[in-house]
């Protein structure tokens, strides 16, 4: 009875808990594991709670991880409030844990009186108890003194970082090491810089001999370390030397053109385009399989020409190599080509001037030659070649390169003086309208996947209602169309899409089969969609299933926000950002992600004490992030995030300090 062993129980479960009860400890590892996977969640958190042996339940522990929230979540859909509550109560006492039974308590109107309860209890484990109800409740002071007691210095920094004050927690990271680091090079600047103002050059002194440090876990995080502190221009000549490519993509995004230019080895005040370009197409076309680095720069280089409209520059630099290109290897001029509208490697927003010189050159009369483009632009789907061909039925006059042309213009790339993307639309549509049913669905699919990519809801959803009932959907339930309808204020249609969701069996970000009402951001997502088409009922219905079934789970909490916020319902969106940064565990990988929303959210509402807290807490998370392969762009911006807060919330009772630091 206690196991919960009914006479309907799956007999394969039934013998999985008779096994555990004879096993060996390797054994019953694995037997928790196949427990799991028959979602004998209630046997799992029985048979360990009756555990006595510390190191097995140590074993165990991952095998329980989150069992008692899918549980109690089952039990809550099922109507079974005290049966979601004795499970909870069943799981291991640890944070995770104790943070799903408070948020029970919270939806269900008891969190008020289980707090009076533990605040006069004597009990192990009591103050862990208050920790988590005082989370729940949002209390950030009272919270910081049940960590205190509780003996977790971390959370007590992380109750205090989201009162307003980044201290603790800068204080509280001062004192560990990353792997790699020989010295602090962040921490302590950023306590320094926040409770003493601006840091002297004497203080950088460290962190400047770091960035060229032969250590390079040092090196990078020095580089870190500048950025993030607001302090870039030291770091700037070393940057450059590590990294040419990055030097010049930040430099050009801060309009410092000839730093950018620099960067990459041309003359400010001279650049020599085509002898530069002339450098790296020499290495592809004699060394080929060296390195991706001669195409990376010249693709940089080329969005930076046609973006800037330096078009002249852009054909005297790459159409004489490109042509020698061609004649040497066909297949290296064609996947150039392609680079230059975004690969895997390389990031393009698609650099069409090229393709229409050398590429249509190379063509010629060659309907081989020109398919070949079109590969080596958008992909080898047969759908591609299949538009290609039908625009010359649409236009059967337009040559080769203007149906080029009008592809890239569909497609959303390169620049549309003429208008080529809504006469060729009305073209499309003109057609299909001539078309009978059968003859339509095709044409459907040419439209769409030359559309596909631009986020043209309107077109889109036109395209959806238009397909015939039989006519197969890559995915009927997928986000994308949700998105479309939402920005097409279809309301009543986003709302169908989500109910549809809820009422579909397979859970769609599970590897096992699960019922979706269990997750609260799809009930978010519902109760946003129902608001706004004018079903404010509904939607509290929803709202209701979004608080049962939260139970401390601040991933799922981030997700629910942004289910409101897709309905513009931003007050519960940030309620539910608060609960997740004060919920999360601080420790895990995703907490950047989750401070990172609410930071921001909290400069939208104009909570600037809050927001330069969280901001500063978020920037010494980042200092620890290997500086290549993140944005110094992003720190700068976060530097200045929280600098522009922290002047904000200083602002009435020290006007003088704040607009210093604004300045």
């Amino acid at each position: 009875i206690e196991l919960h062993i009914m006479p309907d129980t799956d007999p394969s479960v039934i013998s999985l808990v008779e096994r555990y009860q004879k096993a060996n400890v390797n054994e019953k590892i694995s037997l928790f594991k196949a427990m799991r996977e028959k979602r004998a969640y209630r046997q799992i958190l029985k048979l360990y709670a009756t555990e006595t042996d510390t190191r097995l339940r140590s074993e165990l522990q991952a095998s329980v991880a989150n069992i008692a929230t899918l549980a109690a979540r089952e039990r809550l859909v099922a109507g079974d409030a005290a049966g979601a509550r004795e499970l909870l109560e069943l799981a291991p006492a640890d944070a995770r844990n104790l943070m799903a039974l408070a948020a029970f308590h919270r939806a269900n109107g008891t969190l008020e009186e289980e707090l009076n309860r533990a605040k006069s209890s004597k009990a192990k484990g009591a103050s862990a108890w208050q920790l988590a109800l005082h989370r729940a409740a949002g209390n950030f002071s009272e919270a910081q003194a049940a960590a205190v007691e509780a003996d977790e210095p971390l959370l007590a920094a992380t109750m205090a970082m989201l009162a307003g004050d980044p201290v603790p927690w800068l204080k509280f990271h001062q004192t560990t090491r990353r792997p790699g680091q020989d010295a602090d090079i962040y921490t302590a600047l950023a306590l320094k810089r926040w409770q003493d103002g601006d840091l002297r050059k004497s203080d950088l002194e460290t962190a400047v001999k770091l960035l060229t440090s032969r250590n390079q876990t040092n090196r990078a995080l020095a580089f870190s370390a500048m950025f993030l502190l607001g302090e870039p221009e030291p770091a700037h000549a070393a940057f450059t030397k590590s990294s040419p490519l990055d030097a010049f993509l930040y430099f050009e995004a801060l309009e410092r053109v000839p730093e950018a230019l620099s960067a990459l080895g041309l003359d400010p005040d001279n650049p020599d385009y085509a002898g530069w370009a002339a450098t790296r197409f020499k290495r592809i076309l004699d060394e080929p399989d060296a390195s991706d680095a001669p195409t990376t720069e010249l693709v940089a280089l080329a969005n930076f020409l046609e973006n800037r409209g330096l078009n002249d520059d852009l054909a005297k630099a790459f159409d004489p190599q490109l042509e020698r290109l061609a004649k040497k290897d066909t297949d290296a001029f064609t996947g150039f080509l392609g680079s230059l509208f975004g690969s895997r490697l390389v990031r393009s927003s698609g650099v069409v001037g090229p393709l229409m010189r050398s590429g249509t050159a190379w063509a010629g009369d060659n309907e081989e030659r020109w398919e070949s483009l079109i590969i080596a632009v958008f992909g080898d789907e047969d759908e591609y070649l299949a538009s290609w061909k039908w625009l010359a039925e649409l236009k059967p006059d337009a040559t080769r390169k203007e149906r080029l042309a009008a592809m890239l213009a569909l497609s959303g790339y390169g620049p549309d003086p003429d208008h080529l993307r809504d006469a060729w639309l009305a073209l499309a549509w003109a057609a299909i309208d001539k078309a009978d049913a059968n003859q339509q669905a095709p044409l459907l699919r040419h439209l769409s996947s030359l559309i596909g990519q631009t986020g043209d809801a309107a077109t889109s959803l036109k395209i959806r209602s238009l397909r015939p009932p039989g006519e197969p959907v890559v995915d009927e339930l997928d986000g994308l169309y949700l998105l479309q309808c939402s920005a097409a204020g279809r309301w009543d249609d986003a709302a169908n899409l989500v109910l549809k969701l809820l009422s579909n069996k397979q859970d769609r970000d599970s590897n096992n089969t699960t019922d979706p009402n269990i997750r609260p951001d799809l009930h978010a997502y519902a109760a946003a969609c129902l608001r706004r088409a004018g079903h404010a009922d509904e939607a509290a219905v929803h709202d209701a299933w979004v608080e049962k079934l939260a139970l401390g789970d601040a991933a799922a909490y981030v997700r629910i926000g942004h289910g409101y916020a897709l309905g513009g319902d931003y007050a519960r969106c940030s309620l539910w950002w608060d609960r997740a940064v004060c919920e999360a565990s601080p420790a895990t990988d995703n907490y950047a992600t989750i401070l990172n929303t609410h930071a921001a959210d909290l400069v939208e509402r104009g909570l600037w004490q809050r927001a330069a807290a969280e901001s500063e807490a978020l920037a010494q998370l980042y200092s620890g992030a290997n500086f290549i392969s993140s944005s110094p762009l992003a720190f700068l911006r976060l530097r200045v995030q929280a600098d522009e807060s922290r002047a904000f919330s200083l602002l009435a009772n020290d006007r003088d300090k704040a607009l210093v630091l604004l300045e």
